[in-house]
This record gives C-alpha cells, structure tokens and sequence, in this order.
C-alpha cells in the first residue's frame, strides 16, 4: 500500500483592507420601504381618501358666509372687556337686568372671538369697510379651523375605540351628516362643542393617564370660562365613573373602599372627576358660585321659551324628530348585529344624554357626537367579521401615499377662503362674507348717511324728518336682527333687543314678543320706549308686519317680504 504525500495546508489568505465607509444622513431610512423606521408615519389610501373628502367638505365650508345671529352680541362684550381691561360691569343694554346671572358666562371666548376680529382688521388695514372685512374673514377662519379641529379630534376618539380607521371615519360620516344644521353658527358653543370631544378622546383610554389628570382640569377650567355647558364635560367624567363602579362591583360582588381603590381605572376617573370639579370651581370670576349661576341661567323663563331648548314635537314630525330617530335607531341596530356589548358607563351617557335630547331639543348636538362613540367598540366588532377587502386589511403604507396627502392638503387650503385672503391680501367683501340676513348696509347706513345710501327711501326719510338728517332714536328689533345693530350702532342708538335673552326680565321680554306678533298694546310699547325704527324678519314675524302696514304713522323704507332671513325696515 503506498502512502500518499500528505497535502500541505493552504496558506491564510492576505485580507484585504476594508473599505472605508462613509456616513450617510439618514442611513437605514428606505422610503419605499413599508417596513422601514418610518413606516409607522406613513399614510395609506384610506388616509389619503380621508384628507381628500374632510378636505373638500372644509373647503366649500370656507365659503359659507358668516351668520348674523349670536356672533355679534358676544363681540360686543369682548370689546367692551379688551378695551377697558375688565369684565363687563353691565350687560351693555340700558333695556337689560342690572346684574343678571350669566352676565360673565362667556368672558374668555368673548374677548378671545373680539382679539382674533382686531387682528383681522389690523391685518387688512385700509379704510373702515376693509378693516370690518378683515375683521370678518378672521372669524370665518376661526370658526373654520375650530371645526376641523372638532371633527379631527372626534375622528381620533373613534378610531381609538374601533381600532379602525374606516369604522372611525364611518362614525365621523354620521356625526357630519345629523348635525350639519347648526355648524355654520360661529357662537362660544362651537368651541365648548370641541372641548366635549377632546373629553370623549381623553376617556377612550382604558386607564387614563397620569397626563390625563392634568389635562382635564385644565380643559374644564377653560371650557367653564367659555360657555355654560362645562357642566356636561363633568357629567361624561361622572357617567364614565358610576359606569367603572358597576363594573368593578359586577365583577367582584363588593363595594369594599379597599377594593374599589385597588382599581386603577377607577382610582383614576374618581380623581379626574375631583380636580376637574374643583379646577372650575375656583378658577372662574365666580369662585364656587358659578355652579348656582349656570342651573339658574338654565332655569331662566325667557330661556325657556326659545325654540331650541323646547321639547321635542313628535307630532310635527319635523328635522329634530328624524335625527333623533336615527341616531336612537342606530343602537338596538347595532347592538343586534355586534358580539360585543354597551359597557355601563356607555349605558350611563345613554340614558343622560337621551333624555335631555327628547326634552331640549339645544341637546341634540351633544347627542349627536355621543352616540357614535358609544358605538365604536360595537361597529369595531362588527367590522373584524367582515372581509380583508372590506377592512382595507391589503392597504400597504407608503412615503408616495403621504405626500400625496399633504400635497393635496396644502392645494385645497390655498384655494380656500383663508388660503385667497393670505395669498391675494384681500378679504372677502362684506356682501359675500355676511349672510342675507345681517342688517349691515342698514346700520351703516344708520350710522353714517352721509357716506352710504344704499337704502334710498332711508335717505328720504331722513332728509325729510330726521333732525340734521341723521337718526335719533331706539331701534326695535327681532332677537337675531338685534345681534348685528348692538354691535355697530352707536350707544346713542340703543337696541331694545337681542340674543342674549338671558340678560332681560321675562315682563320686559314677554312685552317684546308681544310686540313681534303684533299683539295687541305693541304700539304703545313702542312709544313708551321712543322706539322710531323695527327691523325685523318680515316673513317670521306677520303679525308686525301687518299691524305695521295697517299703521299709517309708520313708513315703510325696506320690505324684503318673500325673501328668506332678509330684514324687513319700518320708521316714523
């Protein structure tokens, strides 16, 4: 046997030196990567769909003029309170209570609405009328962006509770389409309306956050200098913690304290209750009696009367009727086809809320946004049977989807109302800002004859009766007409009414709607408060109008009978 000659070992290969490599910014970063670092901030087409649709409805919302009722009464205060630096020490109407309560209800929206109107004047610059312009564009930007904050966050709130985005935007689609009636009122509601749903966001963690008992103490003591309805942002704490408690007790069968604080989620929600109350309590202008001022502001018989905070007529079968039916419908429905069940604070909010909805129908807005959110984990639920195809399951996020996004965004805010007035430099003329029914031209005209005559029977009046041609004397007008007078016309020509009807006696304001119907004793109303001009709706008040005509010591300057929300103008 012949023995091989053993095979000699390789020799080590010489390494090659390594290449030098040379730090890249944003390294690891791959954009078309779905499962890069960035991914979790990429959009997908539901996003992109989503921006498209909020994007266009905000976009015709832009150019919805301004409405005439509300606003200007609450400006009016707010430039009273900026300008001296103090709250109001009236209610700037000689015809009102002296010191009624809820005079200061809306102080820091108030001043807020009046600082944003200043900046849009300064903004526009020029003579009086482009001032007033800039001034009103500021408060339809305003308003505009307070809506789509309110719908943003709402959207955040139910796809927190239906982890789905489609399911969310389904939820936000109902909210959009049953309370469209009341969004294009700019009034201190509409930020209370925001502060409800940032509530709704905070409570839809299942154990608030230690960040959470800061927040909403802090939202509640804004929102109670803002409007009177705080009380119902500590109702939805409240309900969501007697809610927590039936839950705890149903599943330990005890009510023992050592157990219930031993519950986190409850422990919580009882501390978000007690510093959210004591939070309002003493950072307002009231101190703790702000709680008595608002149950009797609420309470208040001239309140009372207003059609929005009537019950509501089954009878009539009107657009209150048909909202709340299918908002109401809404949960057996979905209860019926969800595995999933109404948690007891979802119960709880429910039965509160529902009740208050059939007897003022001024509750219905709240309504409206509870409903779906009670609903998300049911619909949530629901949605996880349904097909991939259906729940977007195969929508893969990409850096081309987000800023296709953002692209599109940016195009529809530039061609919006505020985008035109930032680019161009000039606001919307008061004839397309304001809607039909402000009395501007009228108290312009009231104001200074000199310089407008767009009411030509006006100028003749007052050329033929008025001392020095001008207008002396008090003006009577409906609520909502009110509202614009108070803010442009001079204190030497005082308006015996407005919205704010809070602030009158309920004889005072009794007589006045006598007067808008036409009763009998309006005329000597009038005369005992030297009342020489009505401007009313001359469609909404007949009665007025054809006591009026009938009237041969009145004359006739304006008849805009026929003519949805225009004015309708009597002197003698």
């Amino acid at each position: 046997m012949i023995q091989p000659h053993p095979i000699a070992p390789a020799a080590p290969a010489t390494p090659e030196p390594a290449e030098q490599t040379i730090p890249v910014l944003g390294a690891g970063l791959d954009f078309s990567d779905p499962h890069s670092p960035l991914a979790p901030y990429y959009l997908r087409n539901g996003h992109v769909a989503l921006v498209g649709l909020l994007g266009l409805f905000f976009f015709f919302l832009s150019f919805v003029p301004l409405w005439h009722t509300d606003v200007w009464g609450h400006l009016k205060f707010g430039e009273w309170m900026v300008q001296h630096g103090q709250l109001a020490a009236d209610p700037l109407s000689p015809f009102a209570e002296p010191r009624p309560p809820g005079l200061h209800a809306y102080w820091l929206c108030q001043s807020g609405m009046y600082v944003v109107y200043h900046g849009g004047e300064l903004l526009a610059g020029g003579d009086a009328t482009h001032r007033r312009e800039g001034g009103v564009q500021a408060l339809r930007t305003l308003h505009l962006l307070a809506l789509a904050t309110r719908f943003v966050v709402l959207l955040l709130a139910l796809r927190r509770l239906s982890k789905s985005l489609a399911v969310a935007s389904l939820g936000l689609l109902f909210i959009m389409l049953l309370a469209s009636g009341h969004i294009a009122i700019l009034r201190p509601q509409a930020f209370a309306e925001l502060f409800f749903a940032c509530v709704l966001l905070v409570l839809g963690r299942d154990v608030l956050s230690r960040r959470a008992l800061v927040f909403l103490p802090v939202l509640l003591a804004v929102w109670a200098n803002c409007h009177g309805s705080y009380l119902l942002g500590l109702v939805l704490i409240g309900a969501w913690f007697l809610g927590r408690l039936a839950t705890v007790y149903f599943t330990e069968r005890t009510l023992r304290p050592g157990v219930l604080l031993a519950d986190v989620p409850l422990r919580r929600l009882f501390l978000a209750l007690l510093l959210s109350t004591a939070a309002v309590a003493l950072l307002n202008p009231h101190g703790p009696f702000i709680f008595s001022n608002t149950l009797q502001m609420g309470d208040n018989a001239n309140v009372a009367k207003m059609e929005e905070w009537q019950p509501i007529d089954f009878h009539k079968l009107g657009p209150a009727f048909w909202i709340y039916l299918v908002s109401l419908s809404a949960l057996p429905l979905s209860q019926l086809v969800s595995k999933k069940f109404l948690s007891p604070g979802a119960l709880a909010l429910l039965a509160a809320f529902g009740v208050q909805a059939v007897l003022h129908q001024r509750m219905l807005v709240w309504w409206l946004m509870l409903v779906p959110w009670t609903l998300m984990p049911l619909w949530g639920s629901i949605a996880e049977r349904l097909p991939p195809a259906w729940r977007f399951a195969a929508d893969v996020p990409s850096f081309r989807k987000t800023i296709l996004a953002f692209l599109l965004g940016g195009v529809i805010a530039l061609w919006s109302a505020p985008g035109q007035w930032l680019v161009t430099g000039t606001a919307t003329p008061l004839d397309r800002a304001l809607s039909l029914g402000t009395p501007w031209q009228l108290a312009e005209q009231l104001r200074k004859p000199d310089e407008t005559a767009s009411l030509p029977e006006l100028t003749e009046t007052l050329a033929a009766y008025g001392p020095e041609k001008r207008f002396h004397g008090r003006v009577f007008a409906s609520e909502t007409q009110g509202d614009y007078l108070l803010w442009s016309l001079p204190p030497e020509t005082p308006v015996l009414l407005y919205t704010h009807v809070h602030l009158f006696s309920p004889k005072y304001y009794q007589n006045c709607q006598i007067v808008m119907r036409g009763g009998t004793g309006w005329e000597g109303f009038l005369a005992a408060y030297g009342v020489n001009l009505i401007a009313i709706e001359a469609d909404q008040w007949p009665g007025l109008r054809a006591a009026v005509l009938g009237d041969t010591a009145w004359k006739v300057v304006l008849d805009e009978s026929g003519k949805a929300d225009k004015p309708d103008v009597r002197t003698r």
